[in-house]
């Protein structure tokens, strides 16, 4: 039987986890998050919080707008902004969200109801906070219920974090040979991919990643990876 372990968030408000060996790192694999002894969740039979939990079954939902904020530089300003009149730091707002997570992610009776995009924001909360262990289990997570590009390339930006260059190469390697089943391909991936195995040193496999970026992306700018692949060519010769 697993088992859940408590821990005090605060007053009034404690956590209960099950936790998992990741590389031989103890991460989350379910929280609930409790406020005066009651389950934060949605209750689906009421329909105005099933309203609200739709929600979060689109690509663009709360938690990926506060994400999207976050990573553009034209937009965070309108988030610190609300977080300052919510009295709040940015962790602490930031914090707020993770909490809304576990309480979209513990309203559904099996979490692979759960949309993987929704799963993958989670990721990208942890990445912000340094937890990319936590992050990649959770895009493997994504993985299981959809294949997609997306998640082995976010797998791909935890394992560059750690400085894991293989394991790097890896999961971009797998985000490029999707697309290219699907002749569908996003510019950030393949820079990624092409990135990763300069890194490595694969001249082969960079070479096929500056031939797809100029073929499907002539107008983008990716000079820099252009030039550290000039650099690696010359070396190679």
């Amino acid at each position: 039987m697993e088992e859940w372990e408590k821990n005090d968030l605060g007053p009034n408000m404690y956590s209960l986890t099950k936790y998992i060996n990741f590389h031989k790192v103890r991460l989350i694999d379910h929280q609930k998050i409790f406020i005066n002894d009651e389950l934060q969740r949605f209750d689906v039979s009421k329909p105005d919080e099933k309203k609200e939990l739709d929600q979060y079954n689109e690509i663009l939902n709360p938690i990926s707008s506060v994400l999207y904020m976050l990573d553009n530089p034209k937009m965070e300003g309108k988030l610190l902004e609300y977080i300052k009149i919510n009295k709040v730091s940015k962790d602490e707002y930031l914090g707020q969200i993770m909490v809304l997570f576990w309480k979209v992610y513990n309203s559904y009776t099996d979490w692979k109801q759960i949309q993987p995009s929704l799963i993958n924001d989670y990721v990208y909360l942890n990445y912000y906070f340094k937890n990319y262990l936590q992050g990649i289990y959770f895009s493997m997570k994504a993985l299981q219920l959809e294949e997609h590009s997306a998640y082995y390339d976010t797998i791909g930006e935890g394992y560059e974090k750690l400085n894991h260059w293989d394991l790097c190469f890896e999961w971009h390697e797998k985000a490029y040979n999707f697309e290219l089943k699907t002749n569908d391909f996003s510019f950030s991936h393949v820079c990624n991919y092409t990135r990763s195995a300069i890194k490595i040193n694969k001249l082969s496999e960079a070479s096929d990643g500056i031939n797809t970026l100029l073929e499907k992306f002539p107008n983008e700018d990716y000079s820099d990876i252009l030039k550290d692949y000039e650099a690696l060519s010359k070396g190679k010769d």
